[in-house]
């Protein structure tokens, strides 16, 4: 088809410069002679690209929008650089400017600006008193609160850096993640002591710890009456903070390995909401936004708090997220913008239908997540008109926002931007290493439109929307860098990521690479659960298990299932279910274990996944009996089983 079109513009080309001769006749050779040449190649680059030129015609007005914003971010944030502005200068500044203005709201608490900066001086002041300095580590295992972020930020003061912990986290998981930040201190609620104390010998770096209120015991000392001894002026340092300088230690699993810490900067948290306060038209004095999400994530322990912090938008934060209370919440904030995730928008529509569905005043829900299906119900059901989908993760330098609300999308990449300046490219991947594919000369094959890919993203040191700080774990991060894809000697991050990009620069998410699955709004590494299960299968003598993720009609995400080898069926799965019980958050157990002779292997002598993850659990298609888990142990998956499964009868 195409050379079908070259053919027709070239006998346009020629047709059209006899005829631009025959205008302009055989003695004006002058500048007549020169334009009508010049209609000509114009009227050919048209036949030859007329779909391009449409794609771009068409989202011509979303493109120019598009940086807009982004120039004017960019702006923003080299002018935070070139100052070396951190998030302690940025809030103090909007302290003076503003003491008395309402920062953060809680259930029936309301923090101004002032309140927020008195606590974060006495937290300080108090860690200063005991020791802290510059560099040094402090995990944080607490709920959703507000002093929550007062104690990031009052660390912030000193120079000191917080690890978010993600507070399901029970023994062998929690002490990795503390060890991982190599944490000087750990600060915890009350009603993770029994958590903590059962971790304490495994703790390699750390000399002490505190908890909030309950009373001192002899291993801990409790941190509300020494903060209420201490004065809320500002603590004096001897240090300049940086910009670039550690904020904060986020988890996250990434594609690969058992769940690392990832460097957040103060500039890179200054920057993150920064775009999606344009795209939104956040106004700080008639917005509100309110976040529901645990605050060990990215999303709600920073990005929501650093709208507040720095950019003077109200941040109303609940306990926990609820399903009969989110709109009731946003009514009684006067929440005018609302964070979520894709699973929280299905449990909102699977919820009874109530009065406070629309008594509210949510104008603009932003997030990632979130699939078509529920994408419609929550803009008809709750009457919100803007639904914001954004992609990117805490450690990547890929940043996308649908700003025009192309249901299923994650974003775009503009079309005015000719390919070779493009920060962002879709590479083909080895289905089964999950390597990107390299031609004869070594350099990774680009996608066509249509064409699943890996998206990945060009690594550039000097501006924080393309930089990748990577984790603690050096090693860890060499791993995520893909080097040289193009030739160049350029770096690109990998997101492990496969999308799909459309002709008008649409990218639509396909499936997640690697050793991680989301589950119940949560990544879950399958190396950390295989790690778990074969100490507890070890017993029974069986050695070999497999963890991948799987779809579940109806649900978000990938439920967790595991395979193992045991031909003689000598593992006891309600002592499996007991096992994990104690020693995993709810929401990283496998879901589904499939009980095999043998386990696929690839040519390379390692577990064909792919081959598993395509037999499913359903009987009908999985050679191996496969049971669930119910009822504190693992039944057989029947086809009765299934049908309530596919049909959403039956909660997982």
């Amino acid at each position: 088809m195409e050379s079908v079109w070259q053919g027709r513009a070239a006998a346009a080309f020629v047709l059209l410069s006899v005829l631009c001769n025959w205008m302009t006749g055989a003695a004006t050779a002058g500048w007549a002679r020169v334009v009508g040449v010049l209609v000509a190649f114009l009227v050919t680059v048209v036949f030859q690209h007329w779909r391009r030129l449409y794609a771009i015609l068409r989202v011509l007005p979303r493109d120019i929008r598009f940086l807009y914003v982004f120039l004017r971010s960019s702006t923003t944030w080299r002018r935070f650089a070139r100052d070396n502005e951190t998030m302690v200068s940025v809030f103090e500044r909007n302290v003076r400017e503003a003491p008395d203005a309402p920062c953060f709201l809680f259930e029936d608490q309301t923090w101004t600006y002032r309140d927020v900066d008195a606590y974060c001086n006495r937290v300080a002041r108090a860690f200063q008193r005991a020791g802290l300095r510059r560099g040094d580590v402090v995990a944080l295992v607490l709920d959703n609160r507000i002093e929550y972020i007062c104690v990031w930020l009052g660390l912030a003061k000193l120079g000191a850096v917080t690890a978010l912990i993600n507070r399901n986290l029970v023994d062998a998981p929690l002490a990795h993640t503390i060890n991982t930040a190599r944490a000087k201190v750990v600060l915890f609620g009350e009603e993770y002591a029994a958590a903590v104390q059962g971790v304490r010998a495994d703790l390699s770096t750390v000399e002490s710890f505190y908890q909030f209120g309950g009373g001192a015991q002899d291993w801990f000392a409790d941190l509300e009456p020494l903060l209420a001894a201490e004065s809320t002026d500002k603590p004096v340092v001897d240090f300049t903070p940086g910009h670039w300088d550690h904020l904060m230690y986020i988890y996250t699993s990434g594609t690969t390995g058992l769940p690392k810490a990832s460097i957040v900067t103060h500039g890179r948290t200054l920057f993150w909401p920064m775009g999606l306060f344009r795209v939104v038209g956040m106004d700080p004095a008639r917005d509100v936004f309110y976040c529901s999400l645990p605050m060990y994530h990215a999303a709600g322990g920073a990005y929501a708090a650093s709208l507040a912090l720095a950019h003077r938008v109200p941040v109303a934060f609940a306990p926990k997220f609820s399903a009969s209370k989110f709109w009731t919440d946003c009514a009684r904030h006067n929440a005018t913008i609302a964070h979520y995730i894709g699973e929280l928008c299905r449990f909102l529509v699977l919820s009874p239908e109530s009065p406070a569905d629309k008594q509210h005043k949510v104008r603009s829900l932003v997030g990632n997540g979130i699939s078509p299906a529920v994408w419609r119900r929550v803009r008809e059901r709750f009457g919100v008109p803007t639904v914001i989908e954004f992609y990117g993760s805490t450690e990547g330098n890929v940043m996308l926002v649908n700003m025009d609300q192309k249901i299923g999308a994650l974003g775009f990449i503009p079309q005015l931007m000719p390919r070779f300046t493009w920060p962002y490219e879709l590479v083909q991947v080895d289905e089964e290493s999950g390597e990107p594919v390299r031609d004869d000369h070594g350099h990774c094959v680009r996608c066509e439109r249509g064409e699943p890919g890996m998206l990945i993203g060009k690594v550039r040191e000097d501006t924080v929307h393309s930089q990748f700080a990577g984790y603690l774990d050096r090693e860890a991060s060499e791993k995520k860098v893909l080097r040289d894809p193009f030739g160049n000697g350029e770096k690109y991050f990998m997101t492990g990521d496969m999308v799909v990009m459309d002709a008008y620069g649409y990218i639509y998410f396909r499936d997640r690479m690697g050793d991680t699955f989301r589950w119940k709004g949560e990544n879950v590494s399958t190396a950390e659960l295989e790690a778990v299960m074969t100490r507890l299968l070890l017993a029974r003598g069986v050695r070999e298990v497999a963890v991948y993720g799987v779809t579940v009609p109806g649900a978000e995400g990938r439920a967790g299932m595991a395979a193992i080898a045991d031909p003689e069926r000598r593992a006891d799965l309600r002592e499996l279910a007991e096992g994990l019980r104690g020693r995993l958050p709810a929401y990283a157990r496998p879901v589904f274990v499939r009980v095999a002779d043998s386990l696929p292997m690839t040519g390379t002598h390692k577990v064909s996944k792919v081959q598993l993850q395509r037999q499913g659990f359903d009987p009908a298609t999985c050679p191996d009996p496969v049971f669930v888990a119910r009822g504190g142990t693992y039944e057989p998956v029947t086809e009765a089983v299934m049908t309530a499964i596919t049909e959403g009868k039956m909660r997982l």
